[in-house]
């Protein structure tokens, strides 16, 4: 094998924020300050960060580090021309060699999942000797920003490539970043100044089951936190497409109560009001998706435990979101 030092003018890295790095936090270091410790935490994490390249090589290996040891889908999954082909990783922190690809003929895109609820610093890229490496041809022409909490992050998806942000975006042969952050994604000023900052031609918001959860924050407070983040968020993005999603099933909410005394469904209530205010107001590239509509009582079998989809879980939530964009979209 021939190794190429990450990152490289020959690999194109997306999924971050800022310049191409090895050390494969989502967020550069000048924003820790404006975001929760929590939420700065979940960031050191690679979910929906990715490799894109071209070569020849009928064979394709990356050496990096798990900074930490690993949960969840672990692993670093291979696409070739948009098809998933392999996926291999470690257990354990430390250095890590993962064979993804042998056996290739002929020259193709390839493009490689890094862990979502990894921290991850790159090493290098092994190819065949003498093979060819170049960056893609072309790049998607649209670019989908996420921002949720731990379903969006990722949890609980089987792959890498498997989280709903990564769907959508094949679906829609978009790029996209993934501002998931499991457990800390509550519609913080600092983040909305992320999001708003962000270039855009589809935004998908997805939080609201950590503020419910912690319980620090009463539905009527959350209202206006949440109205706050759709204000900032528009102020930026004066023309597209956004949506909000509601949360999805949380399976003892029929009996369950946070400290403040509410329910999730008066969380997703509020919700429905700082939509349904702002198109009243005259938003019309503002949209939402009803959680439960995808994750609801009698879907079972899309769910990991009681709150988080499986692999048929993240499909649904993907399918209706795809059909959102691309109807914004008009594709």
């Amino acid at each position: 094998m021939q190794w190429i030092a990450l990152p490289s003018p020959d690999v194109e890295m997306r999924g971050l924020l800022g310049a191409p790095r090895a050390l494969l936090h989502r967020i550069p270091e000048e924003h820790r300050n404006s975001l929760p410790a929590d939420t700065w935490e979940r960031s050191e994490m690679s979910s929906g960060v990715r490799l894109v390249f071209e070569t020849d090589s009928p064979r394709v290996a990356l050496h990096f580090e798990y900074l930490a040891r690993p949960s969840r889908a672990s692993k670093v999954d291979a696409y070739v021309d948009g098809r998933f082909a392999g996926t291999d990783g470690g257990d354990d922190s430390g250095p890590c060699t993962a064979d993804l690809l042998e056996g290739l003929a002929g020259t193709h895109e390839i493009e490689l999942h890094m862990p979502p609820y990894s921290k991850v610093r790159l090493k290098s890229l092994g190819l065949a000797p003498g093979a060819s490496l170049a960056a893609p041809a072309s790049r998607p022409s649209r670019f989908i920003t996420f921002h949720g909490d731990s379903i969006t992050h990722g949890a609980i998806t089987t792959r890498s490539g498997l989280a709903y942000p990564s769907r959508v975006a094949r679906a829609l042969d978009a790029d996209f970043i993934n501002l998931g952050f499991g457990g800390s994604a509550r519609g913080e000023p600092g983040m909305a100044r992320i999001v708003a900052d962000l270039p855009a031609d589809a935004i998908s918001l997805y939080y609201g089951i950590n503020t419910y959860g912690q319980g620090k924050t009463d539905p009527i407070e959350f209202g206006r936190i949440y109205a706050d983040f759709l204000e900032t968020v528009r102020a930026s993005h004066t023309q597209t497409p956004i949506v909000v999603i509601t949360p999805t099933w949380y399976v003892p909410e029929a009996h369950h109560r946070n400290d403040t005394g509410a329910s999730v469904e008066e969380y997703r209530q509020v919700i429905r009001n700082a939509v349904s205010d702002r198109v009243a107001a005259g938003d019309a590239n503002l949209v939402m998706l009803e959680g439960c509509s995808l994750i609801g009582p009698g879907n079972e079998s899309r769910m990991a435990d009681l709150v988080h989809p499986n692999d048929e879980g993240f499909a649904a939530i993907a399918s209706g979101l795809t059909r959102l964009i691309g109807k914004a979209w008009e594709i």
